[in-house]
């Protein structure tokens, strides 16, 4: 067992589950993939947000006995930050294909509004993806496709606007992880992300590189807890 621990945030639409093909590649590390109360299969009248989400990987870090690296995917990148910011424990944090925003910006704030491809229930406040197969996950085929389809979940709309507090990857070193071929977040957004981080790294997958290539995702998770 390595001296560092590793906290797994998924991004938005999933559960922990997202991880599983990259657990194993990280043996010897104390790991834990967390699942968000924004994103649940039962998500009552009132959706959990944002704020709910960092204190939920609040708790998690606290309850490592080592330093933490926070590698947070998509949306996790955002109440991640939130959370990471009063938590001394963390080493670095990692956004993997990630929002990297500042103070008082939100997902929609940030994206220009809400996407074309998220299907919106106000009344709910619960917001579902339309056609992930092109945007989210245009890079997987077959059982493995139809896994991570199948696996999306509601997203409650307050997680996707409600803004930032506290932007961590300010005092906490952090790394950018780039996906080549990310068809979720534009090119010019990720050339912003990159540039509010210290250090950058690159994978040749669309936008959710722990189900195309986890042995990849490992190994820049070693190199990042290191």
């Amino acid at each position: 067992m390595t001296n560092t621990a590793v906290l797994l945030v998924r991004g938005a639409w999933n559960g922990p589950e997202a991880w599983d093909a990259v657990l194993p590649e990280l043996d010897g590390y104390d790991v834990r993939a967390i699942a968000l109360p924004s994103s649940s299969r039962s998500p009552g009248a009132h959706p959990a947000g944002m704020y709910d989400d960092a204190e939920e990987i609040r708790r998690a870090i606290d309850e490592f006995d080592a330093p933490v690296t926070v590698v947070a995917h998509s949306y996790g990148g955002i109440p991640a930050a939130e959370a990471v910011s009063y938590c001394p424990a963390v080493a670095r944090i990692v956004f993997l294909a990630s929002f990297v925003l500042y103070e008082g910006e939100s997902m929609v704030s940030i994206a220009g509004g809400p996407k074309p491809h998220w299907d919106i229930d106000e009344s709910a406040g619960l917001v579902r993806v339309r056609t992930p197969e092109q945007n989210i996950y245009a890079d997987l085929q077959g059982d493995i496709a139809a896994a991570a389809i199948k696996g999306l979940r509601p997203q409650s709309l307050r997680s996707l606007t409600e803004p930032l507090t506290s932007s961590a990857w300010k005092r906490v070193p952090s790394t950018y992880v780039r996906a080549s071929r990310d068809r979720a977040i534009p090119a010019a957004l990720t050339e912003v992300f990159t540039s509010r981080t210290d250090a950058l790294d690159l994978l040749d997958t669309g936008h959710a590189p722990c189900r195309v290539d986890p042995v990849g995702v490992a190994r820049l998770v070693r190199a990042a807890a290191a």
